[in-house]
């Protein structure tokens, strides 16, 4: 695991059906996340965050093969707080 900091520029609803998940981009000096926050628990999370909060996000890559073959990470949240 690791830690994510920057500034929250969008926060997409990508749920599918049953499946609870929302995309958060953030994007500092160097660099822009896009970091999925997985399930209600993490989603309802999110009510208490707003666009242009400064965040420090913990995550963990969950690397994984699509069904071509190809390779991928998905950041994945597993907690925000403001700083």
């Amino acid at each position: 695991m690791h830690l994510e900091l920057g500034t929250i520029k969008r926060m997409d609803d990508v749920s599918e059906g049953e499946h609870k998940k929302t995309v958060v981009e953030i994007t500092n000096d160097l660099e822009r996340s896009f970091i999925e926050f997985r399930g209600p628990l993490m989603v309802k999370k999110l009510d208490r965050f707003k666009i242009g909060d400064h965040v420090e996000i913990t995550v963990f890559n969950d690397g994984q093969y699509s069904k071509k073959g190809n390779r991928f990470n998905n950041k994945v949240a597993r907690q925000i707080i403001k700083v």
